[in-house]
């Protein structure tokens, strides 16, 4: 795939996130949703709207019909943004609102866990962002993929990285027997 523009980018987007919402351990619950426009509302004296259209959410979504146009957006974990270029401070932040947008949808529907995972993309770069039960935001180092020649250990890592986004993204929203954190280290 030629790398010029975003949608060349999205691809490696696109193979890393179907085949981890794929996997048995989500259970078929787990879908992509692209494009999925978000608006949230401050509670606070000065009413402020936050909104804008994500390049792709994770979220709960095994009874929902995929041509619907309007999935719940209490159901969505994960904010990612693809972009074309190298990534800048403006992308790092469109990203954090994206994943604030989440969080706050969350709280608004009273959700039992909140935490929220955003992952920023140009398919080479990749960032992760955490918004904790707290509230409190996280952001990972930058971490690269060399597209010129494929290199296993490279792929493998960004691959596991989203695997651990997911999954705990899922865990911290499905009951299981053995409590899982969605907090722990970027690098486990």
């Amino acid at each position: 795939f030629h790398m010029r523009t975003e949608a060349g980018r999205r691809i490696f987007l696109n193979l890393f996130l179907s085949d981890i919402v794929l996997l048995p351990e989500f259970k078929n619950a787990l879908r992509i949703f692209p494009e999925i426009e978000m608006s949230v509302e401050s509670n606070g004296p000065k009413k402020r709207k936050l909104n804008g259209k994500t390049d792709y959410t994770v979220g709960f979504g095994k009874d929902i019909d995929i041509f619907d146009n309007t999935p719940p957006r209490e159901l969505h974990l994960v904010a990612i943004e693809a972009k074309n270029s190298s990534l800048d401070e403006d992308d790092l932040w469109q990203c954090v609102a994206e994943t604030a947008a989440l969080y706050k949808s969350r709280k608004d529907a009273e959700k039992a866990k909140c935490a929220v995972w955003g992952v920023l993309s140009n398919a080479t770069d990749w960032k992760f962002i955490h918004i904790d039960e707290g509230g409190k935001l996280w952001r990972s180092e930058k971490y690269l993929l060399n597209l010129r020649s494929y290199n296993q250990d490279q792929v493998l890592f960004i691959y596991r990285l989203l695997h651990y986004v997911v999954k705990c993204c899922y865990e911290s929203c499905t009951p299981n027997p053995t409590p899982a954190s969605s907090s722990g280290e970027l690098n486990e």
